[in-house]
């Protein structure tokens, strides 16, 4: 058993009554709170704690348990003002002329300039400006941008905010102007939810208010494990730890989502998301390997199985018992075909029986092939490096099809395998170097998680 694995396993021990005991001490469950003793018992061993190991949250955060959700306001840190404030600190600024502007529909920023009496050099040296000149040719309706004017309606400084989280500075430099990015760092809540499956993924997640967005990234995150048409069962669940930012108490996005289990038919899976020192994030189990896998387990998201892998078919037009090597996805014209793996393209053609075709090789040992797509993606041809989930084709009803869908063979040794039930090989796992700052922060997190399956399970038992 390695140091970080026995770390791990040391610092779950105390999750439920630390934890539980943090959060409760500040926390009602609709309306419900612990007893007294509990509380002082809970608030004691969390001190404890704390003081020993990591610091878990700022004892100045603020807990909300509501209707499904949890959350915890963070430390809002500081970072540049968006456009709706955009001081300047340039002493030759100070008493200059600011003019700030919501973009409408038909607008562009020859449009804008001549509504200013910006000069039309200035709206060329700022529109050709490299490398954020480019954006000014596709600004928005709604996006803001802010004039700053000098000494005889010179043109000192644009600002333009593209998204919430970045502006977009050009100030002049003699003639011309120079341009610079600005991040701004949003304030961020932790929240949770909880959904149980009745008929789709979907459905669950609408019920319980989350977005689409992040119904697909927590979708994402198990699609090595569980296909999510054809795995689900009716009383499935799952539990989601994730971020909001805000700026300005302004709800602009979500962030990561932070940790995260799905319950399939009495199988449950932990996710945890960690990022190294070198910023790199990704999602892995409580052991350290990663949720990855070095294939999908299906290359059509959201779609259904039409014909499944079968040696003895009775194929569609022939009517005669052929093998079918393969499993078909029957989805809509036009839904996107990724690649299952890293590979290089072996062949990205047409015959007659296939219609349009790729097939990819992944290293030695592995090959997959799509069928019956209706074009390629962008840039796909043979002897092009592919990586897993890049578009390479979409779905269509080219070569011997009686209906729109893609046609899914994996190969391993030479040998057809049903894509379905095939093992699939595991991807890196968290680095040697990494283990145990993944420890600490992976029992932080599951630690969270299970306090607030503990609050559900309460506020279900009143």
């Amino acid at each position: 058993m390695s140091v970080a694995t026995h770390l791990l396993k040391k610092i779950l021990t105390f999750k439920r009554i630390i934890l539980m005991g943090y959060v409760a001490s500040k926390s009602t469950v609709r309306g419900l709170k612990l007893p007294r003793i509990h509380l002082a018992l809970f608030g004691v061993s969390a001190a404890i704690f704390i003081t020993t190991a990591f610091s878990l949250v700022s004892d100045n955060s603020k807990n909300k348990f509501e209707a499904g959700s949890f959350q915890t306001e963070l430390m809002e840190l500081p970072s540049p003002d968006p456009i709706s404030e955009s001081p300047s600190n340039e002493s030759e600024l100070d008493e200059s002329e600011i003019i700030k502007h919501e973009i409408k529909k038909g607008e562009n920023l020859a449009l804008i300039g001549e509504k200013y009496k910006i000069t039309p050099v200035d709206i060329h040296y700022l529109s050709s400006q490299r490398p954020h000149g480019k954006l000014l040719r596709k600004i928005r309706p709604e996006e803001m941008l802010s004039f700053t004017f000098g000494a005889e309606k010179q043109l000192l400084r644009v600002d333009y905010q593209p998204d919430p989280l970045t502006i977009i500075t050009f100030d002049r430099d003699d003639k011309s102007f120079r341009s610079s990015s600005n991040s701004i760092t949003p304030g961020r809540e932790i929240l949770f939810s909880h959904g149980v499956i009745k008929q789709n993924l979907f459905y669950a997640s609408q019920r319980i208010g989350l977005a689409d967005a992040l119904t697909m990234r927590l979708a994402q995150i198990f699609q090595w494990d569980i296909d999510f048409v054809l795995d689900l069962r009716p009383g499935d669940s799952f539990f989601l730890m994730y971020e909001e930012l805000f700026v300005k108490d302004k709800f602009v996005g979500h962030g990561d989502i932070l940790a995260a289990e799905f319950i399939n038919q009495g199988e449950t899976y932990t996710a945890v998301f960690f990022k190294d020192d070198l910023g790199q994030g990704d999602f892995f189990n409580l052991e350290g390997e990663s949720m990855r896998k070095a294939f999908l387990r299906a290359p059509v998201e959201f779609s259904r199985i039409s014909s499944s892998f079968n040696l003895n078919r009775v194929h569609p037009l022939f009517k005669t018992v052929r093998p079918h090597r393969g499993i078909d996805y029957a989805a809509p014209t036009g839904t996107p075909v990724l690649a299952a793996g890293d590979g290089r393209i072996k062949t990205a053609s047409r015959t007659q029986a296939n219609g349009r075709y790729v097939v990819i090789q992944h290293g030695r040992q592995f090959v997959t092939k799509y069928l019956h797509l209706s074009k390629f993606g962008r840039g796909i041809k043979s002897g092009k490096m592919v990586k897993q989930g890049q578009v390479i084709g979409y779905v269509g009803q080219t070569g011997y099809a009686t209906g729109p869908h893609l046609h899914y063979e994996f190969l391993v040794n030479g040998i057809h395998k049903n894509p379905r039930t095939v093992s699939l090989p595991k991807a890196t796992p968290i680095a040697p170097e990494h283990e145990q700052l993944f420890a600490i922060e992976a029992a932080r997190l599951f630690s969270l998680l299970e306090n607030y399956k503990g609050q559900m399970r309460l506020a279900a038992e009143h």
